[in-house]
Formats: structure tokens, sequence, C-alpha cells
């Protein structure tokens, strides 16, 4: 009998060993754009220029817009027509 109990309690010792073990950290959530602060003139280079409002209805955003084509350089050294 007392070889027998050998494996039992070997896995009694086991499981118990393995109850006992932290659990591994929970990811934090990713927090939406809007809730994340942002340094003071981080956009400044992106932001596009207000246009002038040519009409006066506050429900209306008229102004003139002019398109070209115009060589644009991606690559060092290459102009591509954009």
């Amino acid at each position: 009998m007392r070889c027998s109990a050998y494996p039992w309690l070997l896995t009694s010792v086991v499981l118990i060993g393995g109850c006992e073990r932290e659990l591994p950290p929970v990811a934090e959530v990713p927090q939406a754009a809007r809730d994340v602060s942002q340094p003071d003139g981080w956009a400044d280079d992106l932001a596009l220029p207000v246009p002038e409002d040519l009409n006066p209805d506050p429900n209306v955003l008229e102004f003139n817009l002019e398109a070209r084509i115009e060589n644009l350089e991606f690559i060092a050294g290459f102009k591509t027509p954009a």
C-alpha cells in the first residue's frame, strides 16, 4: 500500500503547487485617441489652413478651390506628377 499512495501524493502536490502560481498580468485595454493627451503643438504641421468662407450663411461653407498637377518629389531625385 505504501507504493500505491506515492502517485496520489505526487499528483496532489503538483496540483496544489500549480494553484499557487500567480496569473500573468492582464494587458491594459488600449485607450481611444480622444482620451490620450498630446503635447502642445503636436499637430501644427498636420493642420490644414482654414479657408475663407465666401458665403455669409452660417450653415454653408463656400470657398475657392484651385486644382493643378504639380511635380512632387516623393523619392529623392525622382519627380512625380501629382
